[in-house]
């Protein structure tokens, strides 16, 4: 690595031009693309109250031509891309990166995988637990002629952040700080639960933000309904009304998952993968 690379942040104003470069091919830069979008629609919402340096946009000697960058966000989860078939650049920076900050979640698109994972052995890297995805789209033309009219004893709505922690409760991801991660999704992205005529919710999907639908459940007592599906194609049907495709990841072991959304008319675009890590034992 050339010893004069230096890491520079890349300003807020240039994010869009970043953010654009990667329509190319649409959908196979989607989760890039989509995860940028919801970074500037966070910094540009004057009701977020934002934490400070809650995340930041990297570049390697301020030049992002090629689409070279890294997010890393306040609880060391990185997300990058690179549309330059080299991986050097984005390898340099992101051994500069590990020179100052220590990684725990690295979110890597699928058509880099490879590359990602010679870096993190390059490095005397550790994997720890992590998962693979298939990544799915749904083109906003569809979703826009939805039918959601929920069945009887059911209705569709916005959640709200005293949700979360029923909804955290719940989750298989569930972990030290997970309840705030949702409130904080809640509060700032689209997302849509489905109550009873109680009242109480039963079934729930949010825009995660990466762009992706996720944290879709249903009550066991409430499954088999259709509400999984009715959930999914409501916050579809909403987010292409706020001029967005919709994407989600469904784990490769997860056969339901993947026949609900294939089942909907999402498709198979690509892959990614949540690779985690552990410092190494000497």
């Amino acid at each position: 690595m050339n010893c004069n690379n230096k890491i520079i942040p890349i300003p807020i104003e240039y994010w869009p031009n970043l953010m654009n470069m990667y329509k190319i091919d649409w959908p196979k830069h989607l989760l890039t693309f989509y995860t940028i979008k919801n970074y500037i629609d966070w910094k540009n919402n004057p009701e977020i109250e934002e934490e400070a340096e809650e995340f930041q946009f990297y570049s390697l000697n301020g030049d992002w031509s090629d689409g070279t960058h890294a997010i890393i966000d306040k609880s060391n989860h990185v997300m990058f891309n690179t549309l330059n078939e080299n991986f050097k650049n984005l390898s340099d920076l992101l051994q500069l990166l590990l020179s100052i900050e220590n990684f725990y979640l690295i979110i890597t698109p699928g058509e880099i995988e490879c590359d990602v994972i010679k870096f993190v052995n390059k490095y005397n890297l550790i994997i720890g637990d992590g998962n693979a995805a298939y990544l799915y789209h749904l083109n906003k033309e569809i979703a826009l002629n939805f039918d959601i009219r929920p069945p009887s004893g059911y209705k569709i709505k916005t959640l709200s952040e005293e949700h979360a922690n029923f909804i955290n409760n719940l989750w298989k991801y569930k972990h030290s700080g997970s309840e705030e991660y949702l409130k904080k999704l809640i509060q700032r992205n689209l997302n849509l639960g489905v109550f009873d005529e109680n009242d109480c919710l039963v079934a729930w999907c949010l825009r995660v933000e990466y762009g992706l639908l996720g944290t879709l459940q249903v009550v066991d007592t409430h499954k088999r309904k259709g509400l999984g599906s009715l959930v999914v194609k409501a916050l579809a049907k909403l987010s292409a009304e706020n001029n967005f495709d919709s994407a989600a990841s469904v784990d490769i072991p997860n056969i339901s998952s993947k026949k609900l959304f294939e089942k909907v008319g999402f498709e198979q675009f690509g892959m990614m993968r949540y690779i985690y890590l552990v410092p190494k034992v000497e």
